[in-house]
């Protein structure tokens, strides 16, 4: 009602409609989804757990089984995504949530423009002299420097596999972390050199990261850049993914689609890899990953079957590319409904999905952003360059930082070619 505030209204809804039994098939409909009613209980209303040292934490196969079986409660069988009856209740359904999200506070709503514009400010804040003295990674291609904007673009590049499986937060924290380290040694380093092990736990994210230092190597950061927005031919892709030597050999490479067919270069990144790349650039596009898949198999009562489930027991990923597919369609139909863009639409169904998840006990679900990783880089861990022998972080607005204000550019040898890259620090200011 016009006047009256989100909060109030939850509040309101949640008197007229409480959990008294959270089980599957006994929670109450509220604004014509079930979901609804877990976001607007007065108190916490937590679901069975059976995991932790106590074996009552809620965890995601928890959350995940309890909508199967209420899946079930409600309509005798399990949904199927291929059957047009099931396809149009789930989308009655998601456009119920859609709407009921839209009139919270923080709708999700603008996530990859506000957001990013936010993240760009932190980032410019902490590497903008270095990426103002003209980045060479490649003196052979780069010529008098790589223009910052392109470093930013190298930057949500290293962030779109590093976002697999993994929440904006952390993504953007440790995408600021290879940045780092990429402008101090001239190379994307695959692996954590502090751990000597993979910056996720996802192995094709490494793998990625070799690629993208490949795609450097043969074009330059600028062309590598301007390669993943260009539209190329499918063949064209599967070559430049052969060409780097990451992956085995195959005919399709992992890249689908008809040779002579064209999509963008960022595909080379893979289907979840590419579609958030662009849609982090502002181009959009329908990201299948791991919560846009939980949300759509919560509709069909399909969260932990059929399908082998990831390290959450939940199928996180798109069983095949007819399901990402229908995903796709999914979201669009949903941004169709409601005039926005599809990845505006995704962005709203996230922080929907990852506040009933909090709602009904995953407490660390809630919603975060990628500027809140930047952030977390530029007070709590900083530059290499800029911390001291203790490692200490510096504040980047310290003048008397080094690597702070300074044009000198430094000089270092990597992969066979010299790299203009991010000043050294002077004694007393350790490497970290």
């Amino acid at each position: 009602s016009p006047g009256v505030e989100p909060q109030e209204v939850r509040t309101i809804l949640g008197e007229q409609n409480p959990i008294t039994d959270a089980s599957p098939g006994a929670i109450p409909i509220v604004e014509n989804a079930t979901a609804n009613a877990f976001l607007v209980q007065p108190l916490p209303t937590f679901i069975t757990g059976t995991g932790g040292k106590s074996g009552t934490k809620v965890t995601p196969l928890d959350i995940g089984n309890f909508w199967d079986q209420d899946y079930i409660a409600r309509f005798g069988r399990q949904g199927d995504p291929s059957n047009p009856d099931d396809f149009a209740v789930a989308l009655r359904n998601a456009e119920a949530e859609v709407r009921f999200q839209l009139n919270q506070v923080e709708t999700g709503e603008g996530w990859y423009d506000a957001d990013l514009i936010m993240n760009r400010s932190v980032v410019d804040e902490v590497f903008g002299d270095v990426l103002r003295t003209r980045v060479i990674l490649n003196s052979d291609l780069d010529g008098n420097g790589v223009d910052p904007e392109y470093m930013h673009q190298l930057l949500l590049a290293i962030s779109a596999p590093l976002s697999f499986n993994t929440r904006p937060k952390p993504n953007m924290n440790a995408a600021m972390k290879v940045f780092d380290i990429t402008l101090e040694t001239g190379t994307i380093p695959h692996l954590n050199p502090e751990t000597g092990k993979l910056w996720t736990s996802r192995k094709v994210a490494g793998q990625s990261l070799q690629v993208l230092q490949s795609m450097i190597d043969q074009l330059g950061v600028k062309n590598a850049m301007k390669w993943l927005f260009e539209m190329h031919t499918i063949q064209a892709i599967r070559a430049m993914k052969r060409s780097t030597n990451v992956f085995k050999d195959t005919q399709g490479m992992s890249i689908s689609g008809d040779e002579a067919s064209t999509r963008m270069g960022a595909f080379i990144l893979g289907p979840k890899g590419g579609s958030f790349f662009l849609n982090i650039n502002r181009i959009d596009d329908t990201t299948t990953d791991l919560w846009d898949t939980r949300s759509f198999n919560r509709h069909f009562g399909r969260m932990t079957s059929p399908g082998a489930p990831g390290q959450s027991g939940l199928l996180d990923q798109p069983r095949n590319l007819q399901q990402r597919g229908q995903q796709k369609d999914f979201n669009a139909e949903l941004a169709s409904k409601f005039s926005k863009t599809e990845r505006d639409a995704q962005a709203i169904r996230w922080y929907y999905e990852q506040n009933v998840f909090a709602a009904m006990g995953q407490t660390s679900a809630r919603p975060s952003k990628f500027s809140e990783g930047a952030i977390e880089f530029r007070d709590n861990i900083g530059r290499r360059a800029t911390r001291d022998s203790g490692g200490t972080v510096q504040p980047v607005h310290d003048p008397g930082s080094r690597g702070r204000g300074s044009s000198r550019r430094g000089e270092r040898r990597g992969r066979g070619s010299t790299r203009r890259v991010a000043p050294t620090p002077s004694p007393g200011k350790g490497g970290g």
